[in-house]
């Protein structure tokens, strides 16, 4: 599964847009690359739109 900046995933009931640097930035910190991946693999992440 590709991801790409832009894209809008949903984790958690809260919607986050996906940054240039494949990240996604949480009132607790920063989600990489990786774990994004992995959540969505599991699908407790979901993708809900993007470029």
């Amino acid at each position: 599964m590709a991801i790409s900046a832009g894209m809008r995933v949903s984790y958690k009931g809260m919607t986050f847009e996906i940054t240039d640097g494949l990240c996604i930035f949480m009132k607790d910190g920063l989600m990489v690359e990786g774990t994004i991946r992995k959540l969505i693999q599991t699908g407790e992440m979901k993708i809900i739109g993007g470029k």
